[in-house]
């Protein structure tokens, strides 16, 4: 969530969204595509996103204070706006110029995936202009006070270091955008299944990365933007499951299921981070181990199903 406007963050954003429209166009001409499909899901997303970001902060803003106090609340900052809503509205305009342009919108998001990862990777990288957004804990050893590990804060006349969640979310994205265009290459833009795996390994990095977060919407011990990245995931699987068509029942959805039960340690070990009697590192550690663990029945689940995508749409 972001509630105050910053020019230099706009800007940095903007030259992101370029870029990712670049990356677009490329890829597009290397299918033999309409290079002019890239400008025109640039204005669209751009619409849609500023609709939908702040739509949806509007509504888990909402929600929180009507759980909380029973009243709805009228936000003083009009530059509050959700990241995910901004990231349904990028996905939504490549998919609604895919109906207007009568091109296959599902080979166009499939396209899209890595350019999407590089937009995300720009606007995570530019909230080292935000102050505190971006930032995680405060840092007192100084063995670790380097970034970008962490990152420093000019706070009454010297530094004060705090943990560049930021950088964390930068170096993950674009992690993510590199192995979908290796998958992209090897198994052909449907074979790699690539929308489907970076948007669940990013979902699943930002729920730990929205708990490393100072700042966030949450309500009670629950961060709303995990549940909204837990959601996505178990979608994600439920999916992978829908097209296993070749299994039973049980065994079919049974990656759903471990994944819905890795969704209930994860709120287990986000109410232990509230209470003072745990030891926070082993707490992490076990939360940085049940993501694992997810993200392999992820990679079950998909495997099961690129057999039978592998040979379809086009190929690098």
């Amino acid at each position: 969530m972001f509630d105050s406007v910053n020019w230099v963050y706009a800007g940095i954003a903007a030259g992101g969204a370029v870029l990712s429209t670049a990356l677009y166009a490329l890829r597009l001409k290397m299918q033999g595509k309409r290079v002019w499909i890239a400008p025109l899901t640039l204005v669209l997303s751009a619409a849609f996103g500023f609709v939908l970001s702040k739509l949806v902060f509007e509504i888990l803003l909402q929600a929180t204070y009507l759980s909380v106090h029973g009243f709805p609340v009228s936000y003083p900052y009009m530059a509050a706006w959700s990241f995910f809503g901004l990231l349904l509205g990028v996905y939504l305009g490549v998919w609604v110029t895919g109906k207007i342009v009568k091109e296959d919108a599902g080979f166009l998001l499939e396209l899209f995936a890595p350019a999407g990862m590089l937009l995300i990777a720009v606007m995570r990288a530019a909230e080292f202009t935000l102050g505190q957004t971006g930032l995680g804990e405060l840092v007192e050893n100084t063995a670790v006070q380097f970034f970008p590990v962490c990152y420093p804060v000019a706070m009454w006349g010297r530094s004060t270091w705090y943990m560049a969640v930021f950088a964390w979310e930068t170096v993950w994205a674009l992690l993510l955008m590199v192995l979908c265009l290796f998958r992209q290459r090897r198994h052909g833009v449907r074979g790699s299944l690539g929308l489907s795996m970076t948007l669940f390994y990013f979902c699943l990095g930002q729920i730990l990365f929205e708990s490393l977060r100072a700042e966030c919407i949450r309500l009670g011990f629950v961060r709303l933007e995990q549940v909204i990245s837990a959601v996505v995931c178990l979608v994600l699987v439920l999916l992978l499951c829908v097209k296993a068509k070749k299994h039973r029942f049980i065994p079919r959805f049974l990656p759903a299921l471990l994944i819905l039960a890795g969704i209930g340690a994860m709120v287990a070990l986000e109410f232990a981070l509230d209470e003072a009697s745990f030891v926070r590192w082993v707490v992490y550690v076990l939360i940085i181990l049940t993501l694992v663990l997810m993200g392999l029945v992820y990679f079950w689940a998909e495997k099961r199903v690129r057999k039978t995508t592998s040979n379809k749409g086009s190929k690098r």
